[in-house]
């Protein structure tokens, strides 16, 4: 990504909003895959829990492409 620093555009200031913001929750995700890992399923329930964690990390993580494709990352 372009070095934005000096440029106060409009869509400048989106582009570093928009990169804050999934630097935000590419951390957030981090974090709780590490706390799920440590998971025991014991129960159904708790498989549950994880299955539909793991569809919301998903669908966090396919935002976060569109995002980065909007940006002009790679």
């Amino acid at each position: 990504m372009k070095d934005l620093k000096g440029d106060n555009t409009p869509a400048a200031k989106r582009r570093s909003k928009l990169a804050i913001t999934i630097a935000n929750l590419e951390e957030k995700i981090k974090t709780h895959m590490q706390k799920t890992t440590k998971m025991s399923f014991n129960k159904a329930e708790d498989l549950d829990h994880a299955l539909r964690e793991s569809k919301r990390n998903r669908l966090v993580i396919a935002k976060m492409v569109v995002l980065r494709n909007e940006l002009g990352g790679n």
